[in-house]
């Protein structure tokens, strides 16, 4: 009584299976039902934020926390306010003053993308600043960005150093992933965490906006 449906989600649950017991090992065989899309930055400043994030809201990138695809969390909220909750990071045209990611003043203070039953492997990430503040705000400078598939382990990806890019409001840069990953390197979760002070020299962490490029693993 097997139909063809059936069996193709069957094909894909034991797929799934065997990447979580291998530990994430890719294996080219399964390539075809494993779904993979690619998204690369072309270097055009109007396309920063029209990677995964955008891709998997289909052109509409807040869609994917309104619809639960893609889960946002971070380590604390300023004032617990929903005004600088960490799901705007993932509405990338909202201008408001209101619309920005912003943590309290602690450090290593970190937000994460959980992709639920998609792993990416990164390329490249873009990151627009603030709504608020000018030059020599609160804005973040140095940062390392991590993978992880059980939240207990972590590799670091990508990692900046008093980097000035965003020290100003509203502007936005695209990062390229520095370290080199393998064909195995898929992740659940990737997480930006802020290792030192802003550019005002306090531990407040935040930005408006937060977009990866690269391969991603689809049911």
């Amino acid at each position: 009584q097997m139909t063809q449906f059936l069996w193709d989600k069957l094909k894909k649950c034991f797929y799934y299976q065997f990447l979580k017991n291998k530990n994430n090992e890719y294996d080219d065989r399964y390539s075809e039902s494993a779904q993979i899309k690619t998204i690369e930055y072309d270097n055009n400043s109007n396309n920063r934020f029209k990677g995964i994030i955008s891709y998997l809201g289909k052109g509409n990138p807040k869609s994917v926390v309104d619809n639960q695809i893609v889960d946002v969390t971070s380590s604390s909220i300023l004032y617990n306010s929903l005004a600088h909750d960490p799901k705007h990071v993932a509405d990338f045209y909202s201008e408001g003053s209101g619309s920005s990611f912003l943590s309290e003043n602690i450090p290593n203070s970190w937000l994460l993308y959980d992709f639920k039953d998609k792993k990416v492997k990164p390329s490249s990430y873009s990151i627009k600043s603030h709504h608020f503040g000018g030059r020599g705000s609160y804005h973040p400078q140095t940062w390392v960005i991590e993978g992880s598939n059980d939240k207990n382990d972590w590799k670091i990806l990508d990692s900046r150093n008093e980097d000035n890019s965003l020290n100003s409001r509203s502007v936005s840069h695209n990062f390229k992933i520095q370290n080199k990953l393998g064909k195995n390197d898929y992740y659940r979760y990737l997480r930006i965490k802020q290792t030192g002070v802003t550019v005002r020299n306090d531990n407040y962490f935040g930005f408006s906006s937060l977009e990866y490029f690269g391969s991603i693993i689809e049911q």
